[in-house]
């Protein structure tokens, strides 16, 4: 919920990494769903030459974004709205809420859809690069590894609109 567009075009589809896995979600518990994810992460990570640390919170992020429990629409575990990128593909309007100060509303919205949770993970970090307003985030992430600051900074630059969000990560 409260996630900002993404800027897309050719670069950024040209510099998308794909992790390339089958990441299975595993919904049998929290626990296990954060598991599932870190492996993905931790792929994604290396691959921009991230910090391993980072690796939990970006496993976080999925359960706060549509709940272990719940599938992702179109296995969009970060919320990212608009097209893919690189394949143009959407989710077609979904049910989503938004804060804009007021408290929480009820929209409909249309969000990146992927080939796999894998995908989600590595466009996730592809997108933050695209992305200047994220930069300190990235400067964080590289200077430092803390995932509360790199995750802080995210929300500070405007990834979500719920006041709470990396409060709740």
């Amino acid at each position: 919920p409260g996630l900002a567009a993404g800027a897309g075009g050719p670069a950024a589809a040209a510099r998308a990494v794909d992790t390339g896995t089958d990441l299975q979600i595993d919904r049998s518990s929290p626990q296990a769903f954060l598991g599932s994810f870190v492996s993905a992460a931790k792929q994604a990570l290396a691959a921009k030459g991230l910090p391993q640390s980072l690796a939990p919170i970006l496993a976080a992020i999925p359960m706060n974004e549509q709940g272990w429990q719940y599938e992702a629409p179109g296995n969009n575990y970060y919320g990212i709205k608009g097209s893919n990128p690189r394949t143009g593909a959407n989710t077609g309007a979904v049910d989503t809420w938004e804060d804009y100060g007021g408290g929480r509303q009820n929209i409909k919205d249309t969000f990146r859809a992927y080939g796999g949770p894998a995908e989600s993970v590595a466009d996730f970090i592809q997108f933050l690069e695209d992305n200047s307003r994220y930069g300190k985030a990235l400067d964080i992430a590289r200077s430092t590894g803390d995932p509360a600051a790199f995750i802080r900074a995210i929300h500070a630059a405007g990834y979500a609109t719920d006041p709470a969000w990396s409060d709740k990560i």
